[in-house]
């Protein structure tokens, strides 16, 4: 028979004990979206990421993102040392394939963006000049990655 929640979480991180395995969840003000939070399981080293981690696929910068704010996210997931992630999409997968497929590209994408934006750059020619050949094998990175790096162009030019 399922068990009811009886808790509501505050939006800061909180450890619960849930029959004897200790649960830990973790918010670092969002990352794809502003409300995902990862639960780690300190016990089993695994950790279940949300749309922090996205591997196999190409993850995706909507309007609600903050690149910035998902790698601090992502910051706060590797100094766990989890020997499991389960992301918010692909498969369940370790710690330097979450950093090659989602961390990497958003760290490049902002390091690229910034420079556009602080040099003036035209958005259309700071996307078309973003070298995006790492990530184009992951699914519906060539539908996605414009979108990624147009909406990360303008949250930098706010920053």
């Amino acid at each position: 028979m399922p068990t009811l929640p009886t808790h509501w979480l505050s939006g800061a991180d909180e450890t619960l004990n849930l029959g004897g395995t200790v649960v830990e969840v973790k918010h670092r003000g969002g990352a794809h979206t502003p409300g995902d939070v990862m639960v780690w399981l300190p016990q089993q080293r695994v950790v279940f990421s949300g749309d922090i981690v996205y591997v196999d696929r190409m993850l995706g910068v909507i309007p609600v993102s903050h690149t910035g704010r998902w790698l601090a996210s992502i910051a706060t997931l590797e100094a766990l040392q989890p020997a499991r992630i389960v992301p918010g999409h692909g498969e369940v997968c370790d710690l330097p394939q979450a950093r090659a497929q989602t961390r990497d590209y958003l760290q490049a994408l902002r390091t690229h963006m910034k420079k556009a934006v602080d040099n003036g750059d035209d958005i259309g020619a700071a996307i078309r000049s973003f070298d995006a050949k790492p990530w184009l094998g992951l699914l519906n990175a060539a539908d996605l990655h414009p979108g990624n790096a147009s909406r990360t162009y303008l949250e930098l030019e706010r920053e």
